[in-house]
């Protein structure tokens, strides 16, 4: 656990408020009791389990260990929708914004703790565990503007996660999970050496 992490420090609170709500939320939806499953889950066992005999307990996907939310039995293959085409179109059609953006930005980088890795990897955030950063979104107005544009972005929820990473060549970064499955990514490559 990182003690940066909002997700890392209110994990036993966020678990103990979802324990009292998802049932009445999921109490209609059979494939939604899958969640309640998964928060009922005993984390330090699972993970225990997991890295002593190297091998998966209701995660279809090796080294696929989240921190707060594993929703059991999740299938691992890619998924694309309707949505995953135009957000991507629009990203790469933004690409000369973003990018120049990143450019002119000072940068006020943050160490990614993720584990032993042979450079730093760093990130800067417009949107970390939900929450907007003002001082970062007033440097990149333009790509603030193209991200809020796309559905179903996490804004105000712990999982929402919207930065740009430095990370330099040569780097390795040690394999690692976020804290849910159940989450999509879009990368965006602005610059490669």
């Amino acid at each position: 656990p990182n003690p940066q992490c909002v997700r890392c420090r209110n994990y036993d609170l966020l678990h103990r408020q979802a324990l009292r709500k998802l049932p009445w939320i999921t109490r209609n939806d059979p494939i939604l009791s899958r969640v309640t499953r998964g928060v009922r889950l005993d984390r330090s066992s699972i993970l225990g389990s997991q890295q002593r005999h190297n091998s998966p307990f209701l995660s279809p996907a090796a080294g696929q260990y989240p921190t707060v939310l594993l929703l059991p039995d999740l299938p691992t293959h890619p998924i694309l929708t309707q949505w995953h085409h135009p957000a991507c179109q629009l990203l790469e059609k933004s690409f000369e914004t973003v990018a120049a953006e990143y450019d002119r930005a000072p940068k006020q980088w943050h160490h990614n703790d993720v584990g032993p890795r042979s450079a730093p990897w760093q990130v800067l955030h417009l949107m970390n565990q939900g929450q907007w950063k003002q001082d970062t979104v007033l440097l990149f107005p333009n790509t603030t503007h193209l991200v809020k544009s796309l559905p179903n972005l996490l804004d105000n929820c712990i999982f929402g996660n919207v930065f740009i990473s430095r990370v330099q060549p040569g780097s390795t970064i040690a394999p690692h999970c976020g804290p849910s499955n159940v989450r999509h990514r879009l990368h965006l490559t602005l610059r490669t050496s």
